[in-house]
C-alpha cells in the first residue's frame, strides 16, 4: 500500500513522512531507511524525502512506480511512504493503475500559510524582501482520506498513534520520541554533511544566510 503525504512547501511534510517511514512495515523508496536530515537553519532542522526515479525534483506521480515499488504497493502488509505538493490530488493519480484501496491520502495543514512559506525559503536558502505577516491561502483537494494538522503532531504520541493504527502503520513510540527531539531542536545532528546556517536581515530588508559550519 502506498501512504501519499500531501502538503505544501514548507509546512514540515518532509519531517512527518520520515517519522512514518520508521514503522516496522514500511519500506523506504530507495531502501535506505534512517533520519533524513538535510540541513539546519536557525537551528531549525530541514529534512529530505526522496523521489520516485531518483530524481532532483519532487514529481511523484503513481506511473513512476518501478516493478517492485508496484508490489510492494499492491501488498496488504508492507508500506511505501510518498511525498508530493499536489494539494488538489489531479496529476498523482492520473495514470493510476492500482486499486483506489491501496492509496492511503494524508493531507497535512499547516499552522499557518505565511510561516509555512518563509519556512519553505528559509530552509532553502532563498533570499527575500522581509514583509509584514499577511495572510496566505491554500488551496486543496477534499479527496484526502486523512486530514493532519500539524499543530499537534510534534506534541502528541496520541495523535500520531491513532492515525498509525487507522492505516496499519506498525510505528514504536520511541521512533516519535525521537522526532521529536529533532524537530524541538533538543537534538541536532552533527555527522559531516549537515551544514548549518544562520540568517539575518541586510540593510535593504533581504534576509540572507551565513554558513556557520
Amino acid at each position: 500500500m502506498i501512504v501519499w503525504i500531501f502538503f505544501p512547501p514548507g509546512a514540515g511534510g518532509d519531517g512527518f513522512a520520515n517519522l512514518l517511514e520508521q514503522s516496522s512495515n514500511v519500506i523506504a523508496l530507495d531502501a535506505n531507511k534512517h533520519w533524513r536530515v538535510h540541513r539546519y537553519v536557525d537551528h531549525q532542522v530541514k529534512f529530505w524525502a526522496p523521489t520516485l526515479g531518483n530524481i532532483a525534483q519532487r514529481i511523484n506521480t503513481v506511473d513512476r512506480l518501478d516493478d517492485q515499488q508496484l508490489a510492494i504497493a499492491d501488498s496488504n502488509n508492507e508500506y511505501l511512504v510518498i511525498t508530493s505538493h499536489d494539494l488538489t490530488l489531479k496529476t498523482t493519480f492520473l495514470k493510476n493503475t492500482l486499486s483506489d484501496q491501496k492509496h492511503i491520502k494524508i493531507l497535512l495543514q499547516p499552522r499557518d500559510g505565511y510561516k509555512s512559506l518563509n519556512n519553505y525559503r528559509l530552509k532553502n536558502l532563498i533570499e527575500f524582501v522581509h514583509m509584514p505577516q499577511t495572510h496566505v491561502e491554500l488551496k486543496t483537494g477534499a479527496l484526502s482520506n486523512f486530514i493532519v494538522s500539524l499543530k499537534s503532531v510534534p506534541n502528541y504520541w496520541t495523535d500520531i498513534k491513532k492515525l498509525t493504527d487507522a492505516i496499519g502503520l506498525k510505528l514504536d513510540e520511541k521512533e516519535f520520541i525521537h522526532y521529536k527531539k529533532i524537530v524541538t531542536g533538543e537534538l541536532q545532528y552533527t555527522t559531516p554533511g549537515i551544514e548549518h546556517y544562520k540568517s539575518y536581515i541586510d540593510v535593504d530588508n533581504i534576509t540572507k544566510y551565513t554558513k556557520i559550519y
